[in-house]
């Protein structure tokens, strides 16, 4: 939009140039304020385009961050969890709320990340123990920013400034996370 609007008052001001190029002196005078005017609302545009894509850019570093601290909170939780059942909650990220609030693990799991994307939990190697089927392996991720999951992500860290990069945690360590995070929870 920034690159739209500074083309379109490039276009304006070569306008008035012509115009201030072939016109009578009292014309030109116009012109000249014109043209001032123009260079005026180029700045202006400018500047806020700036810092509208600045505050864009915090919004999403934010998100980011909470992102991130919610995976780890949930890991931490998932963590406790395993230490107490030596296992994980099978099922759905429903199923994954329902045990970890019930024993007070965490007080609240929330469904989505801070882009309104639904976290997905996935848990693997299920196996009974006191009549209870449990996973001995998860995988828990955010899609990120646009909402769409990378089909095969690489572990490790990816630069901070990709908020379409998925977050990934699995067994309660981070596996794909932005480049300035511990890789392992404390």
């Amino acid at each position: 939009m920034l690159i739209l609007g500074s083309f379109i008052l490039a276009i304006y001001l070569i306008a008035l140039l012509l115009l201030y190029l072939f016109t009578s002196a009292q014309r030109r005078a116009f012109s000249t304020a014109a043209i001032e005017a123009a260079i005026v609302t180029a700045v202006v545009v400018g500047v806020l385009g700036t810092l509208f894509v600045s505050q864009s850019e915090s919004l999403d570093k934010a998100k980011q961050k909470r992102t991130v601290a919610d995976l780890r909170n949930i890991g931490e939780a998932l963590r406790l969890y395993q230490l107490r059942h030596s296992g994980y909650p099978s099922g759905t990220l429903r199923d994954l709320r329902d045990a970890l609030v019930s024993e007070g693990s965490i007080a609240a799991l929330p469904a989505t990340d801070a882009w309104h994307h639904p976290y997905v939990y996935e848990p693997t190697g299920a196996f009974e123990n006191d009549s209870q089927v449990l996973a001995r392996h998860y995988v828990l991720r955010s899609a990120g920013k646009d909402g769409e999951f990378e089909p095969a992500y690489r572990t490790g860290p990816f630069e901070p400034l990709h908020y379409d990069s998925d977050i990934v945690i699995a067994d309660s360590t981070f596996v794909r996370w932005p480049q300035k995070l511990p890789t392992r929870q404390d």
